[in-house]
């Protein structure tokens, strides 16, 4: 964004000197180097960051996910594409006590796939939130229940807010029985 900022800032004084008549390229001289240097480093962070998440999508460990899932909030449109091929093979693999690596925000995004474009991407995300989601998944769930494209794909999502709300009504009732022992 601030590179944007600096573009569109070196943009407005070049178009400013040109109407003046009097196109003075001599502040360049001192604006450019430091917007060089934030072009260099944007860049290079970027080519690093996309480096490490492409290489964090051919893990098998389903921990990777959340770190996976915050990436999707970026606007790189392809590397989103890769990521979200990826969790098709990793969100199968999550198990129960995997619950504690995803935090509210984490399962916000894994509700928020199930708005994803791809099918099996969103069947991912149903059986995932059957497994790691938690009370605060439940209304993305239920809003979403009207919104999939597919039959199947609703009843898959009827079926795992079935097996989520049970799986949370059964941990009530154990914290309610160590409570009293």
């Amino acid at each position: 964004m601030a590179l944007l900022a600096g573009l569109a800032a070196l943009t407005l004084f070049i178009i400013a000197s040109w109407i003046d008549g009097r196109p003075d390229f001599g502040p360049l001289i001192n604006i450019g180097p430091p917007l060089l240097a934030m072009i260099v480093a944007t860049l290079t962070i970027g080519a690093n960051h996309r480096a490490r998440v492409r290489a964090a999508t051919r893990e098998t460990d389903p921990r990777v996910i959340p770190h996976l899932l915050e990436v999707l909030d970026g606007d790189d449109f392809r590397l989103k594409r890769e990521i979200r091929k990826a969790l098709v093979e990793l969100l199968p693999r999550l198990e129960p006590h995997h619950s504690g690596d995803f935090d509210a925000r984490s399962r916000g995004f894994l509700v928020g796939l199930l708005s994803a474009p791809e099918p099996e991407v969103r069947v991912a995300a149903i059986d995932a939130l059957a497994v790691v989601g938690q009370a605060d998944s439940l209304d993305g769930m239920e809003a979403a229940s009207g919104r999939l494209p597919i039959e199947t794909e609703q009843v898959r999502l009827r079926q795992a807010l079935g097996d989520l709300r049970h799986r949370l009504a059964v941990q009530a009732v154990q914290a309610v029985q160590q409570s009293r022992a």
